[in-house]
């Protein structure tokens, strides 16, 4: 019997430290974080901790690296936009919901490394994200939404799933590092300047996009030193 007491007030001032912990750091509203309280390099999120709320994050300069843990379901619109010094971002379950803009202006972005089973990457997810140089799309992922990745003009490759079938307006608008860009034939929908400003030399598109070239990939499209060679198929 005293074993278990000893146990069970473990348990409880180990449930009491992980509460302070949580006050001293951010605002909660039952387990969604709603502010950062104080400047962190790398959040911790504890297992009380579910949701991360619209801009929890937005502006908390002090930011560097960011591992979300399988307990978060949800991150709100804008949750990390604007942490200018952040450099790296983990993922390691799939949140069940994912709000608009979360990386925004995330202007030292280096690495991002997303959930296995993405389905879709939400509009203006990494915005002006301009130090971010490559990134592996999930598998699973359906959809490239709205400016998800305007500005990152520091992005050297993509290479876009079998499975994607939409690729949102100014999805990737100014990412002048491309130079290569293989688009499958499982996409259906590509949005208006999708590619344009994109300093491209060597693109295979499927032959159904070759009559909405202009609107797709822009004026803009190769720069004034290069001629973009298209391939159909």
């Amino acid at each position: 019997m005293g074993f278990y007491m000893k146990k069970d007030l473990s348990l409880e001032k180990e449930a009491i430290k992980r509460a302070k912990g949580i006050a001293k750091y951010y605002e909660v509203e039952e387990s969604r974080i709603i502010s950062c309280k104080k400047a962190v390099a790398e959040p911790k999120f504890f297992d009380e901790i579910c949701e991360i709320g619209e801009r929890a994050f937005a502006g908390v300069r002090t930011v560097r690296k960011v591992e979300l843990p399988e307990n978060i379901s949800y991150i709100g619109d804008n949750a990390f936009s604007g942490c200018k010094n952040l450099e790296e971002v983990t993922f390691c379950g799939t949140p069940e919901e994912m709000g608009n803009g979360v990386f925004s202006d995330c202007v030292k972005l280096k690495k991002a490394t997303l959930p296995n089973d993405l389905k879709a990457i939400k509009a203006r997810t990494f915005y002006n994200c301009g130090g971010l140089e490559e990134i592996d799309l999930p598998a699973e992922t359906k959809s490239i939404g709205e400016s998800a990745f305007d500005g990152c003009y520091s992005l050297l490759r993509i290479q876009f799933p079998e499975k994607v079938e939409k690729i949102g307006d100014y999805a990737f608008y100014g990412c002048e590092g491309l130079e290569k860009l293989s688009i499958p034939q499982s996409v259906r929908e590509i949005g208006v300047s999708a590619f344009e400003r994109c300093y491209l030399k060597e693109v295979e598109l499927p032959k159904r996009f070759k009559k909405h070239k202009k609107k797709i990939f822009g004026k803009k499209t190769g720069g004034i030193f290069s001629k973009v060679k298209f391939t159909y198929i």
